[in-house]
């Protein structure tokens, strides 16, 4: 009778264990659909032409803010003044800064503090700006860039990763 309870115990022992991984390995394929959908929505949002700037204002575009050391992804209207920079062609189109506004729905914003997941430090992706009517897309606000990449790995183990490609025509692969 021990034995039985014991070769019991031992494989209900193997099955939780095994249970954990493939839960870890389910919140990675969750979170990477996540991060896909993400960048597709900036993208769309891009090519939907419904843009409600503030007053003197002018939506140049959308993007995504990939911040490593807030541990948060995130889609913001890329802007710039209406009456300085009318064809979007000033320093700080291109990029998340102060003046562009950060879109706060669920959809737009992925964050991974208090996460099993966090973003690993060899991400190579800033920002990825999507501009009408394309779209054409800018990554780290760099012309010659061909590609970047949004890497995300378990804070226990770096090795179970994902990697979601994104290209300067906008196509979004995985790794």
């Amino acid at each position: 009778m021990a034995i039985v309870i014991g070769v019991i115990s031992v494989l209900s022992g193997v099955l939780f264990g095994y249970g954990k991984g493939i839960e870890r390995r389910l919140d990675l394929l969750n979170m990477e659909a996540r991060v896909i959908n993400l960048i597709l929505h900036a993208k769309s949002l891009a090519q939907s032409f419904e843009f409600t700037p503030q007053a003197g204002q002018i939506i140049c575009g959308y993007g995504v803010h990939i911040d490593k050391d807030e541990q948060e992804i995130f889609i913001f209207q890329d802007t710039t003044d209406e009456e300085e920079d009318p064809d979007c062609a000033l320093i700080g189109v291109g990029e998340y800064s102060s003046g562009d506004v950060r879109l706060e729905g669920e959809r737009e914003n992925i964050s991974f503090i208090n996460s099993i997941l966090q973003i690993y430090d060899g991400t190579t992706a800033e920002d990825i700006v999507f501009f009408p009517p394309e779209p054409t897309t800018l990554i780290n606000n760099r012309t010659g860039t061909t590609s970047a990449s949004v890497i995300v790995h378990l804070t226990t183990d770096t090795t179970n990763q994902f990697e979601v490609v994104i290209n300067h025509f906008g196509q979004v692969t995985t790794r």
